[in-house]
């Protein structure tokens, strides 16, 4: 890519650069061009990139694959917000490197380092990230909406995880390997070009880097918090309990997309692996950082989560204790039924009215928590005014 322009400009306090690159390939040396609008505003944490670009019709002779935009992180662990739930991903296998959905991706970061040099010596922590959040993608061909997530070494040339947003030719991209983590583009036949049709598109997205491992593009320039209060408070949100979520189609199962929560990120095993919502009380404490994190997506992730354990209360009002894949089951590891399950699933679901203003679910799911909370009233012993519990509140190990 070469810049066929570029300039500067100081605007209300704000820094505004312009770059046009274009790109030449395939047989006849085609040419696509963009221009990018970089604005940097006075105290900011992040800037501002817009993007726009078009190609002319392009014949499968020409041997070009696919037209995409690529961006090369170095977090090892990646953390991406489609419309249909949230995937996260670190250190994947080899051969896996690649998710790729046509959905609306509203958000991806990276966080941590990929082992390297860091403080004299191999520090995974990393404190590094970089966040990229999608004010708009628009493309004038409906069928070129692809967008594709990276993660492991393999797919970026030791670089711990990126993006691609695809241009032209999202036909190239297996159809099978759409919205789970596989082989992608690797996949395909690389011997052959695709037809790509005329288009023209645009973006525009919000860019945070940070050395410290949370995201930043939407954390305002001065918000009078102290950085190392500022740094707890957002690592212990969206490093561990936002990818912790498993709620995007294929997830937890093929075909499926249900609200389940692991008890940790995805390396890419889990812990507890194939196993999820527990409130005894793991998830009551990741959803209660995420609620307060006081994001609409997340917030709306949580509730899928706390509605999905919600859906499988028994007559009794007992909630299932996990989930072993998508079954709900309702003791313990340790063989024991627990009170914890309940008690801290309905603080959750008070949390998520709490932290969202949401009162008309709150009001329309009240039937469903007075039912979960009468479990527990039920084992209290008129005479004794204390509860006879059949396990203990929430250790399920001893």
């Amino acid at each position: 890519a070469a810049p066929a322009a570029a300039a500067a400009a100081a605007d209300d306090d704000a820094l505004v650069a312009t770059l046009s690159p274009t790109l030449a390939a395939g047989a006849s040396a085609i040419s696509f061009s963009e221009d990018w609008t970089v604005t940097l505003g006075a105290n900011d944490r992040s800037f501002t990139l817009d993007v726009a670009g078009s190609t002319e019709a392009v014949d499968s002779a020409e041997g070009i694959r696919c037209l995409r935009r690529n961006y090369g992180f170095g977090g090892a662990s990646v953390y991406a917000w489609w419309a249909g739930g949230h995937v996260q991903m670190k250190d994947q296998n080899e051969g896996l490197g690649y998710f790729a959905s046509t959905e609306q991706l509203y958000r991806v970061y990276a966080l941590g380092a990929t082992g390297g040099d860091v403080d004299d010596g191999p520090n995974r922590a990393g404190n590094t990230s970089i966040d990229l959040d999608i004010l708009d993608a628009s493309t004038t061909n409906d069928e070129e909406s692809l967008s594709v997530v990276l993660n492991g070494a393999d797919v970026t040339a030791g670089v711990g995880s990126g993006l691609q947003q695809v241009l032209a030719g999202a036909s190239a991209y297996p159809t099978d390997d759409l919205d789970h983590w596989a082989s992608g583009w690797s996949a395909a036949n690389a011997t052959t070009g695709t037809a790509l049709a005329a288009a023209s598109w645009s973006t525009a997205m919000r860019v945070g880097v940070n050395d410290r491992d949370f995201p930043t593009a939407r954390v305002a320039g001065d918000i009078g918090v102290p950085m190392d209060d500022l740094h707890g408070a957002m690592t212990g949100i969206y490093a561990s309990p936002v990818g912790c979520l498993n709620t995007h189609v294929n997830a937890v199962a093929d075909g499926e997309a249900v609200g389940q929560i692991a008890t940790t990120i995805a390396r890419p095993d889990y812990g507890y692996s194939g196993t999820y919502n527990y409130f005894d009380p793991d998830n009551f404490i990741s959803t209660s950082a995420m609620l307060y994190s006081y994001e609409p997506y997340i917030q709306a992730e949580v509730r899928k989560v706390l509605e999905r354990s919600g859906s499988f209360l028994l007559p009794t009002g007992q909630l299932p204790h996990h989930f072993e894949g998508t079954t709900p089951t309702y003791q313990a590891l340790s063989g024991e039924i627990q009170t914890g399950p309940n008690v801290f699933w309905v603080l959750s679901c008070f949390n998520y009215a709490k932290t969202s203003g949401d009162l008309e679910w709150l009001n329309g799911y009240m039937p469903t928590l007075r039912n979960a909370t009468n479990f527990l009233y039920d084992l209290i012993d008129d005479d004794l005014h204390l509860a006879l519990v059949p396990g203990s509140l929430m250790i399920d190990v001893f």
